[in-house]
């Protein structure tokens, strides 16, 4: 199972989830929460499991402002990563659903996860500020956790309960974490 916006999949019949070695793998919508722009896509192959455990955790607890994050993301061919702070506790116009960051964002990195210092999902990308250099939108982790319990009875939420990254430099967390981050490509 893998999470994304459901913006960037809505209205598309075929879907292929690429994985860090470059194969494509077509994949499902199996839940959605259209409120909060997430979809969670489900890799059709009943064989496929990724090479290790989950190595992150998503957070329960809001993370306060200033906190600092750090993102990994699809905008190009290849994975970016960004960090930045938590700006503002609410979204765009005041949405509570969202908190906004001073994050570099391009197009295309929507869908991608918002991590914590020690390794800890706080939120998924939703979108930019067009007008501005660094402000970007996300999801608050809430609103994914409450959308996995919705999961198939196949799906194990035990999975996202074990951070092995806290107390790793950045560099060794993000070698754990690339491998579950992946591409996402649509076509009608």
């Amino acid at each position: 199972y893998l999470v994304t916006n459901l913006h960037l999949v809505e209205g598309y019949s075929k879907i292929f989830t690429f994985t860090e070695d470059g194969i494509g793998h077509q994949s499902e919508v199996v839940v959605t929460d259209p409120l909060n722009d997430l979809a969670i896509l489900k890799i059709k192959e009943d064989d496929f499991l990724f090479k290790a455990k989950l190595p992150y955790s998503i957070r329960k607890a809001n993370p306060n402002l200033a906190h600092r994050v750090y993102s990994l993301g699809y905008p190009k061919s290849e994975i970016v990563y960004n960090e930045g702070y938590i700006s503002s506790t609410t979204g765009f116009e005041g949405d509570t659903n969202k908190f906004q960051l001073e994050l570099p964002s391009s197009p295309g990195a929507s869908g991608a996860p918002i991590l914590d210092e020690t390794g800890n999902v706080v939120g998924i990308i939703s979108g930019k500020q067009s007008q501005t250099e660094g402000i970007t939108y996300a999801i608050r982790s809430k609103a994914l956790l409450q959308l996995v319990r919705s999961l198939p009875e196949d799906f194990m939420a035990s999975n996202l309960q074990a951070n092995v990254l806290k107390g790793q430099q950045r560099s060794g967390q993000i070698n754990q974490i690339q491998p579950f981050i992946c591409m996402v490509k649509v076509y009608n």
